[in-house]
């Protein structure tokens, strides 16, 4: 029997990357995919049901920038302009009675990452860093099936503090000098007035970077003890993952002894392989 057709929205600041597949046998087939520029939500939202308007999807996943409800598929206190209140249940076709599930996009980007790991493997953290930084958390549960870190709200570990040494101010709006705010893509370009991927790779300031995210490891691998710590988005397109893993060696000074192991991102479009994947699951 042939598997259903899903539908996966990864909703980013820049753009909607959207795709139409089915998965079988663990492996995601895709079948039609597109990018839409993020714009105002009306018409953002437009464009992403005229894509899944032709297509028999039985279901669609949307892993989105937050913060986010993720019972209702709501966007909250987003500082996307325009974005807070947005109901993304506008996703699907009108005329379409079909299921629409939601999690943040570092969840599902954590959940494309852990369904490619070694099965040895239980529980995955990922941790993006782009314009924001972010943490998503994933784990295997029965049957085979994932489960992400969702309760009150989801992680927004990004904006905890850094005890690096750091005299710039940082660049968030809320808290100023946090991981996102000294760490980020943003932050890089506000330090410098240069945006991180036009700076050579030796450029002393990703050496600092790398310590906030180390920090931010050592926060993650004791709070919640995954078996590992997986780093992704634009700023670690550079080979910052031995840097990050000096730094947290050294915050963890040798405790605990078994301790999450660190890597770089293997997955291409985790986010909307990941909201593929929740969909799938949970509906």
């Amino acid at each position: 029997m042939a598997q259903p057709l899903i539908g996966a929205v990864e909703g980013g600041g820049t753009s909607f990357e959207l795709g139409v597949g089915q998965l079988e046998d663990g492996a995601i087939t895709w079948l039609a995919r597109r990018s839409v520029v993020t714009g105002n939500p009306s018409g953002t939202l437009a464009d992403v049901r005229a894509f899944f308007a032709p297509h028999p999807i039985a279901g669609i996943g949307v892993a989105c920038f937050g913060p986010l409800d993720v019972e209702r598929g709501l966007l909250l206190d987003t500082p996307k302009r325009g974005w807070p209140g947005a109901d993304l249940h506008f996703v699907r076709p009108v005329e379409r009675d079909v299921g629409v599930c939601f999690d943040t996009d570092v969840n599902a980007a954590a959940v494309a990452e852990l369904a490619r790991a070694d099965r040895g493997v239980r529980a995955l953290a990922y941790v993006t860093v782009g314009t924001g930084v972010g943490v998503g958390f994933a784990r295997r549960g029965e049957g085979g099936a994932f489960d992400t870190l969702r309760n009150l709200l989801h992680p927004e570990l990004g904006h905890v503090r850094s005890p690096a040494r750091d005299d710039f101010v940082g660049v968030c709006e809320v808290h100023g000098n946090c991981v996102e705010g000294l760490a980020s893509g943003r932050a890089i370009k506000a330090r410098l007035g240069i945006p991180p991927e036009e700076l050579p790779g030796d450029h002393p300031v990703f050496d600092l970077v790398a310590e906030h995210l180390g920090e931010l490891a050592a926060i993650v691998a004791l709070a919640y003890a995954p078996d590992a710590i997986v780093f992704g988005g634009g700023v670690l397109r550079r080979p910052l993952v031995p840097a990050i893993e000096r730094a947290y060696w050294r915050r963890l000074g040798g405790y605990p002894a078994r301790r999450a192991h660190l890597r770089a991102a293997r997955t291409e479009d985790a986010g909307l392989e990941g909201a593929l994947r929740l969909a799938a699951a949970r509906l």
